[in-house]
């Protein structure tokens, strides 16, 4: 319990080379890691952008603690993708996920989702924001925004902004929290 305030505290100050001694002191004393001590590296390997090290470690997790590392540990590896743009390996995280019955909520859509529009992976970032509406989620802003980004980056400004239309914000706030140029705009 003592390592793992420990690390959590490294993880809260995004101290990420300290939470990864902690976890190794754990090993070299022989005891055991869990959870809570994996999701906190992972964690301040993802505030740190050290996605390879967050990858690394969710890959250990599961074959060192006995139960499967859960949506947490997930959606920190995929926030340290995202972070890192490193598209390719968040549809795997994702993909990865889906196969071993996690499932999805909407911060492993929207890490998933911003890496892809980031990475002009415009495609694969619409179709997200799609499966995402038809799994019953309510897109938050920064989806909202990056469906719109990858909408333009794909030369579909008109498409993007139909798309959006058709989602139904619901606040009328909503729409001055948008921050892509000319969405406001283009939706009022």
């Amino acid at each position: 319990i003592t390592y793992n305030a420990a690390i959590s505290a490294c993880e809260k100050c995004q101290q990420w080379a300290q939470a990864l001694a902690l976890l190794s002191v754990l090993r070299e004393r022989r005891l055991p890691a869990d959870e809570v001590s994996f999701c906190a590296t992972i964690s301040a390997c993802e505030k740190a952008e050290q996605w390879a090290w967050a990858l690394r470690l969710l890959a250990e997790m599961r074959q060192k603690v006995p139960s499967e590392p859960g949506l947490i540990a997930y959606n920190a590896a995929l926030s340290a993708c995202e972070k890192g743009r490193q598209w390719q390996r968040a549809v795997d995280v994702l993909s990865d996920m889906r196969h071993r019955g996690i499932e999805l909520d909407l911060i492993s859509y929207c890490a998933t989702m911003i890496c892809c529009e980031q990475s002009f992976q415009w495609e694969r970032a619409l179709l997200l924001l799609r499966e995402l509406t038809q799994r019953g989620f309510e897109p938050n802003i920064p989806t909202l925004n990056a469906g719109f980004r990858a909408s333009e980056k794909g030369g579909l400004r008109a498409r993007g902004l139909a798309l959006l239309q058709g989602m139904q914000l619901q606040a009328a706030g909503s729409l001055q929290a948008l921050p892509a140029p000319g969405l406001r705009a283009g939706l009022a």
